[in-house]
């Protein structure tokens, strides 16, 4: 979460370096040493390489947060630190009420693949929810898309994958692998996860989706030595999305 946070944060502000955002953010904690020369806590570089979450205590001569501080000057970031996915990937009891609120903090353009929008009630949302899986398995990635719908249908096949009613069954299984593939290849390009796209992937296979691909992903090449999420490279597409 920390690294796809600070990636956001890099590409909206055009900045690489945890020693600027840290004197832009904390200026607090940048002070000199006996030499007169300049260090800081270094909590930054910890977020770069996701070694460290940012606190939710109030930054220093001000009433926010830092996410909260960092988001008034880059929006995406803020959306990325707070994104169900990471509430979907912490989960392991899967409520109603979790399952409802996951949905109500996603795109509309992403809900209505999932909800039928005029429904208010969480057990209408749910009975929806449930119907548009049965009915609509296959999603669509289209060019007119930006990078965040394609990390909302990832959080909602994950959530589909921790679902016992679906997690156990090969349909399900085999449409949810079908749909990931499609979210993998734009990922791989955001801005969020381009540098680290093959850690992350590697960490949603060992914790997450395990040998999902290689028992359930049915378009086949000639790529027998190859296993897991790898092997579905050869069916990615990776458009240019629209930035938000």
């Amino acid at each position: 979460m920390t690294k796809a946070w600070y990636s956001a944060v890099s590409s909206d502000m055009e900045i690489d370096s945890p020693f600027k955002f840290e004197r832009t953010f904390q200026p607090e904690n940048i002070k000199r040493d006996a030499d007169g020369r300049l260090y800081s806590t270094r909590a930054w570089d910890k977020y770069k390489v996701g070694k460290k979450t940012p606190s939710n205590k109030y930054v220093a001569n001000s009433r926010i947060d830092l996410v909260g501080l960092v988001g008034e000057r880059s929006i995406t970031s803020e959306y990325i630190f707070y994104h169900p996915l990471w509430d979907v990937l912490k989960g392991s009891n899967y409520t109603q009420s979790f399952i409802v609120d996951c949905l109500n903090r996603l795109s509309i353009k992403c809900q209505s693949s999932y909800l039928n929008l005029i429904n208010v009630s969480m057990e209408d949302k749910l009975n929806s929810f449930y119907f548009m899986i049965d009915k609509s398995p296959s999603i669509k990635i289209v060019e007119e898309d930006n990078y965040e719908v394609s990390l909302d249908h990832l959080a909602v096949q994950l959530l589909i994958l921790g679902i016992p009613r679906y997690g156990h069954q090969k349909k399900y299984l085999t449409d949810a692998s079908e749909n990931i593939v499609k979210i993998l290849g734009p990922l791989s390009c955001s801005p969020w996860f381009k540098s680290f796209y093959e850690e992350f992937y590697d960490w949603l296979e060992k914790n997450y989706w395990k040998d999902l691909f290689d028992l359930y992903f049915e378009r086949t090449r000639d790529i027998s030595s190859i296993k897991g999420w790898r092997k579905t490279r050869y069916f990615w597409n990776k458009p240019t999305f629209h930035k938000s």
